[in-house]
């Protein structure tokens, strides 16, 4: 069975992160073996100096070619620009599904997929811009060789392809959304979801984002 994966994430804004910060889950279309994949139970972790939880993805689901969008209402994600850190996806039994590496040095804090102690791309995100994987949804297990960086982040669309020569975004695209917290957006429930986290109380809202037609 085709497995969820973190397909995009933007974990630095601009200015402050509270609602612009986003982590895009995907399962792959072409597999004939991806179902739907009920999140109930299943978790974020991120890691700074040590794993932490994130949030919970309860209540939410996420299919073959969706692009299930998970957005931060909080200071959450670390920079990377200190040494690696790393984004985790865990299911209800506590199993690590997915890892994602990005930053360095890795000073053996934290393992990839294959249990290596390796680094992310090669490139962090600047501020506003996105990691995301290219190939869209395509996993190796190796950071660096999956996620390169978004200028113009896809939150909860398929990743674009690269520019042949520059291993720039593809801009020609006029409709590309901005991230979460930029323009209005539909959500699932009437209210995105709180969590409490952590010994300071730091507040997260998990909200699944659908796209809405103008008519």
């Amino acid at each position: 069975m085709a497995i969820p994966v973190v397909n995009e994430f933007l974990y630095d804004w601009p200015d402050r992160d509270g609602g612009h910060e986003f982590v895009e889950i995907c399962v792959p279309a072409d597999d004939p073996e991806s179902v739907t994949v009920e999140l109930e139970g299943w978790n974020l972790e991120y890691f700074g100096h040590d794993w932490r939880q994130l949030g919970t993805l309860d209540g939410m689901s996420v299919g073959p070619g969706e692009h299930l969008l998970v957005t931060v209402f909080t200071d959450g994600m670390w920079n990377g620009d200190e040494g690696t850190a790393a984004l985790r996806l865990v299911d209800a039994g506590g199993h690590v599904v997915d890892t994602v590496l990005y930053g360095a040095p890795n000073r053996g804090d934290v393992a990839d997929d294959r249990g290596e102690f390796a680094e992310g791309p090669d490139t962090l995100a600047d501020s506003g811009a996105s990691l995301g994987r290219y190939p869209d949804c395509v996993d190796s297990n190796v950071s660096m060789d999956d996620f390169v960086v978004y200028a113009y982040p896809t939150p909860g669309e398929e990743n674009p392809a690269l520019g042949r020569d520059t291993g720039s975004p593809d801009t020609g695209r006029s409709d590309r959304p901005e991230p979460p917290g930029t323009e209005p957006c539909s959500c699932a429930s009437a209210s995105p979801s709180h969590f409490l986290l952590g010994p300071l109380g730091a507040m997260l809202g998990l909200a699944r984002r659908r796209r809405s037609t103008s008519g």
